[in-house]
């Protein structure tokens, strides 16, 4: 009995084009004989068959092939353009699903093994793809048949009243009526409303963060801006902004004047300057604006100087007491603390008192 070891090199191209697929891959072996050398420049005759599923399916296309090998025992084919035994076509294999390769050379099986690699060129080429309505394909390149417009799918977003419209034929929604959008035209690009505006989640403020902007229900016939922060990791960080107008229905103490509140029972309200000075000024945006206390990198404060050289530095300006028993307190080397004051000849009077707390 003849014996034949061989190699296996499948070989695949896909090429996508108007034109059918190629209808066959590469197979290149070597035929040695019974004692493991290769059969040099020998007439083969080769039988390929194409089964179905598992090494014992179904034969689906069977083919022979006259082949000639070389001086290395080395031969060639192409699987698809041999003589066809059974199985009508080789083009009308259904490559989907496991195929096996059976492989028998002068009437001796040789090999059974599995097509690790579907003949993708093949598979596309049956499934008969189609360009659908407003697509061309030529040759390698796809292109649009259809809406070639360049000025259709441009649309305006326009508002009137509470109705956001968009243009050729992209409908409109209506907003909220609890306000008015209104179109700033002639002031501002853009539109504004005309009413409260809720950012988050408001209701009862129960959920892990809320901010609302505008007229809500803390007096909004009052107050212009309220922001609100609530509950943040179950623990409230309220933060609020108020600026009051001047007039009657204001409190007299709140008239005309713009605050900052926290009032949740938390660590207080925090000012930080992480890589700077903590500056307070007056003035604004149409004056000059001008510095009037300094808290430095170091915890120095400083009245009328931009650089304190002690916890507190007071420049070009007095530090007035008014009330006659109040004064300064000093710690004596001994723990003790005393309240310099004076009396009505300047005299200065130090008492002995608690040290603060």
């Amino acid at each position: 009995m003849k014996k034949f070891l061989f190699s296996l090199c499948v070989l695949i191209s896909t090429h996508f084009a108007m034109a059918q697929a190629p209808q066959g891959f590469s197979y290149q072996a070597v035929a040695r004989d019974n004692t493991g050398n290769p059969k040099a420049n020998t007439s083969l005759v080769v039988k390929f068959s194409i089964l179905n599923g598992t090494p014992q399916g179904s034969v689906l296309y069977t083919e022979t092939h006259q082949a000639q090998s070389n001086a290395y025992g080395l031969f060639s084919l192409t699987i698809g353009q041999g003589q066809a035994t059974s199985g009508t076509f080789f083009s009308a294999i259904d490559w989907s699903g496991q195929k096996y390769l059976k492989v028998e050379i002068d009437g001796q099986l040789s090999s059974t093994t599995p097509l690790l690699s579907v003949p993708y060129a093949l598979y596309a080429d049956k499934t008969n793809l189609k360009a659908g309505a407003g697509i061309g394909v030529n040759g390698n390149e796809i292109s649009n048949t259809g809406d070639l417009s360049s000025t259709n799918e441009i649309q305006q977003l326009t508002i009137s009243g509470n109705k956001l419209n968009l243009s050729n034929g992209g409908g409109n929604i209506t907003l909220p009526n609890t306000g008015q959008w209104r179109d700033t035209t002639g002031l501002r690009k853009g539109v504004y409303y005309d009413g409260p505006i809720v950012a988050g989640l408001k209701a009862a403020f129960t959920n892990d963060a809320s901010i609302i902007i505008g007229q809500d229900n803390i007096d909004p016939t009052k107050n212009l801006v309220g922001l609100f922060t609530r509950r943040f990791n179950n623990r409230n960080t309220d933060l609020q902004l108020y600026a009051y107008p001047d007039e009657l229905s204001v409190a007299s103490y709140l008239r005309g004047i713009t605050m900052l509140y926290s009032p949740s029972s938390n660590n207080g309200l925090q000012f930080t300057a992480a890589n700077g000075d903590l500056r307070f000024t007056t003035g604004g945006f149409a004056s000059e604006i001008y510095e009037r206390m300094r808290v430095d990198l170091n915890g120095n404060v400083g009245i009328g100087t931009s650089t304190p050289a002690a916890k507190l530095q007071v420049a070009n300006g007095d530090v007035y007491i008014q009330d006659a028993s109040r004064g300064v307190i000093m710690k004596s080397p001994d723990g003790s603390c005393w309240r310099m004051t004076v009396n009505n000849t300047g005299t200065p009077v130090f008492n002995k008192i608690p040290c603060p707390n």
